[in-house]
């Protein structure tokens, strides 16, 4: 019985000394690039009525849908293309529908520099953003599908050269109840672009 007690008090040791490193890890990565760099997570809050109404917070979850962001590398060249890959997966047992209304509008990019100063959008991609919607259409993510959009950074920022930027991504889906809301949050990308 004393050996059983033991391994579970050096289970649980490890376990903490894991939890510490992972904490200190994050919160390194947020002192030096001012973004959380956890893994993706939403904020479930309900839609409210017809007519107005506050929005009422609810829990945060994790890991039942998940926003993907990947460039296709770390370093560029000033002028080229910066291409992220955005993945949204439904890990739930439950449909979720996405509100389609063209790629650059359907997400909301949050640009940061490195001493975590948020870049604004430029002349080009406010004007890409005020537009009028082109379309409107609701689709629906059966459980375990993924819809998967690819999306340029220079179509809405201007990027320096000689600087180095964090990404993430953000979208709003609707719950199978079309009741409720999840707005996703991306992992962070970083990006250089080359001097």
């Amino acid at each position: 019985m004393r050996l059983k007690i033991s391994q579970v008090g050096v289970m649980a040791t490890v376990l903490t000394l894991l939890s510490v490193t992972a904490t200190v890890a994050i919160n390194f990565s947020k002192r030096m690039y001012g973004v959380d760099t956890s893994p993706s997570v939403e904020r479930v809050v309900e839609i409210p009525p017809q007519g107005g109404g506050e929005f009422r917070k609810g829990n945060m979850v994790a890991r039942k849908h998940t926003l993907l962001v990947k460039a296709e590398k770390e370093v560029f060249t000033p002028g080229e293309q910066i291409l992220l890959k955005v993945t949204l997966s439904n890990n739930s047992q439950e449909e979720i529908y996405i509100v389609e209304t063209g790629t650059l509008k359907d997400y909301l990019l949050e640009v940061r520099d490195r001493a975590g100063k948020k870049v604004p959008v430029s002349k080009k991609g406010k004007k890409i953003l005020d537009s009028p919607f082109a379309k409107r259409v609701v689709s629906k993510i059966e459980p375990g599908q993924a819809v998967q959009d690819e999306i340029n950074v220079g179509d809405l920022f201007d990027l320096s050269a000689g600087f180095s930027y964090v990404i993430t991504v953000k979208r709003t889906v609707l719950m199978q109840d079309k009741k409720k809301s999840a707005e996703m949050e991306s992992n962070p990308v970083m990006v250089i672009i080359q001097q």
